[in-house]
């Protein structure tokens, strides 16, 4: 069964603001990352005419705007469009505003900060995070309904068949469909991704993290330690924050910024997540790199 390679494709973003200005600046920061294509409407009406005519990934919209504001323009979204994938993005950060946010199904809850590349950063991983998920998510519903519809198809056959072979063929088939699909997820997601074990021996590793380090998967993959990459002054920081959040998770930043040195020695500033696979030891790093961005913000 083929997966289809959805999660590399570009991502369309439709962008509401009633500020002109901010929109601008918004398209321009955003359109800076790798395979990411703004639309801009200043006003949620706007937005809806253009949902009509067309399809977009992801919705980031500003909260207080003049007739619709942000929560009218989710409500009507989760209405119509069900879960399309929609960000608020807006300097308004009442209590009450972020609940009734939440209650009605936003994805995340973004507010503007002062320094424009910071707020930015954090927007596209949002972005690139919510849309990846709901892809996603398509695929694996995709493979869910392709499954069911072929164990449709066996039953007809059911009385030729002996139950118990029926049952080991019908759970060995899952088990392979849902490694492809994660090797699918895993491999062709644009974030350099990094598995490694708890003493953080790296055991697989994606194309963007191999080309991130400048090594082969050969080179890396149960040879070398993720904190081999760190830079050597970011190196004890990085390290207790591994540790501490494996203890509890809460206890840390749920996003790091370090320096990252590669094979070459050219140093790049890298926005990190990093999370523990349920039912092992393993964790699982994704990996964002602001170099550029910072240095036109300098």
């Amino acid at each position: 069964m083929e997966f289809p390679q959805v999660l590399d494709s570009p991502i369309s973003v439709l962008y509401v603001d009633d500020e002109p200005t901010l929109l601008e600046i918004g398209k321009i920061y955003l359109e800076q990352e790798e395979g990411i294509c703004v639309t801009t409407a200043d006003n949620p009406e706007g937005a809806i005419r253009l949902l009509a005519r067309g399809e977009y990934d992801v919705i980031v919209s500003d909260y207080q705007m003049p007739g619709m504001d942000g929560i009218l323009f989710l409500k009507y979204i989760r209405r119509t469009y069900g879960n399309l994938p929609f960000l608020i993005f807006t300097g308004e950060g009442r209590e009450e505003v972020v609940i009734e946010a939440l209650n009605n199904g936003v994805d995340y809850y973004v507010e503007k900060a002062k320094v424009p590349e910071l707020q930015f950063v954090d927007l596209v991983h949002k972005i690139r995070h919510v849309v990846s998920r709901c892809r996603t998510e398509k695929v694996l519903r995709s493979t869910y309904d392709k499954l069911q519809s072929s164990s449709d198809e066996l039953a007809v056959y059911s009385e030729e068949l002996n139950i118990r072979e029926e049952n080991m063929d019908a759970m060995q088939e899952a088990l392979r469909e849902s490694e492809q699909t994660y090797e699918a997820i895993f491999a062709h997601t644009r974030s350099p991704t990094a598995i490694f074990e708890e003493d953080m021996t790296i055991s697989l590793v994606n194309t963007a993290f191999a080309e991130l380090t400048g090594f082969t998967r050969a080179e890396m993959e149960g040879r070398m330690r993720w904190s081999n990459f760190v830079h050597p002054d970011d190196r004890s920081l990085m390290e207790e924050y591994y540790r501490a959040r494996r203890l509890d998770p809460e206890s840390v930043p749920e996003y790091n910024e370090f320096r990252f040195v590669g094979k070459s020695g050219e140093v790049r500033n890298i926005y990190l997540t990093v999370g523990h696979i349920p039912g092992s030891s393993r964790s699982v790093a994704s990996h964002t790199d602001v170099t550029k961005l910072k240095e036109v913000s300098v």
